[in-house]
């Protein structure tokens, strides 16, 4: 490997010349490749890589293989991944299909990609965790929020209908910032729209913190909210209140300017109060 010491590339080196002149005496390469190859990709295929076109292996790799006949076995080639000994088997003729050929395969290959990239987006991610925590404390329809997105997906893939590879990629670029914005758009909406079933306080995160850490609280209703922290001693060193609507909210702390230690934070909402502890460790 690339980062290997001297003695390691030494070693590799004797071993795939050892390797050589076996062949060179008459033994099969598909049975060495099978017991010492250490691609397991290839082990498994007791050496074949299969055909492949300019641009995907290394390029020494690549060099050794195009300076090749059928047949023939390169000597000793080095690349990043380690020392190789390289047998080309067969050329294969390439052919350039036109657009309007593979037009077909690109929309079923664009929609596909599409409905991964809806599916494994960040945000969605993210969704899918808000979801999850929020499961007991809200009334939510997380099958309606996802089934939207797709079927605005779905119109524009059905007028998909490009005439050109570039026309393409500027349609491919164009709806993965669509995605992006939709995604975003309705998980706020669907997080402003959310109505907690009780007051809650939650653990501040993370924690232990340096610097910056988030408390986040619920409210079940309209209600004038009071966050306050104070040190290990009692006073107060942060305060935060506000008139705020039902719902989920958050509060950032900077701990720049406070020594490491145990801290609390108080949540206060009408009658209901709670206090946690946090640790600020620098």
């Amino acid at each position: 490997a690339k980062e290997a010491g001297q003695d390691a590339v030494s070693k590799a080196r004797k071993e795939i010349e050892a390797l050589a002149e076996r062949i060179k005496k008459g033994e099969a390469f598909e049975e060495l490749a099978a017991r010492y190859s250490e691609d397991l990709g290839s082990k498994a295929k007791r050496g074949d890589l299969g055909f492949f076109q300019r641009g995907v292996m290394a390029p020494s790799f690549e060099e050794a293989v195009y300076a090749l006949n059928p047949g023939e076995i390169s000597g000793t080639v080095r690349t990043d991944f380690g020392f190789h000994l390289i047998r080309l088997d067969g050329i294969q003729e390439g052919k350039t299909k036109s657009f309007e050929e593979v037009r077909e395969e690109i929309e079923k290959n664009y929609a596909k990609k599409m409905k991964r990239l809806l599916d494994k987006n960040p945000v969605h991610k993210k969704a899918e965790e808000t979801f999850k925590e929020s499961r007991n404390n809200y009334e939510s329809d997380r099958s309606k929020y996802t089934k939207e997105e797709k079927a605005e997906l779905n119109r524009r893939i059905e007028r998909f209908n490009p005439v050109s590879n570039v026309e393409l990629q500027s349609k491919i670029i164009s709806d993965i910032k669509l995605l992006n914005f939709l995604n975003n758009k309705q998980l706020e909406n669907d997080a402003s729209a959310f109505v907690p079933k009780r007051f809650k306080l939650h653990q501040n995160y993370p924690n232990p913190f340096n610097p910056v850490t988030t408390i986040k609280y619920d409210i079940p209703k309209d209600n004038f909210v009071l966050i306050k922290i104070y040190d290990l001693l009692g006073r107060e060193i942060f305060t935060e209140s506000e008139f705020k609507k039902a719902g989920r909210y958050e509060v950032k702390f900077d701990g720049s300017n406070f020594a490491s230690g145990l801290y609390f934070y108080k949540f206060e909402a009408g009658n209901f109060v709670e206090t946690k502890k946090m640790v600020l460790i620098k």
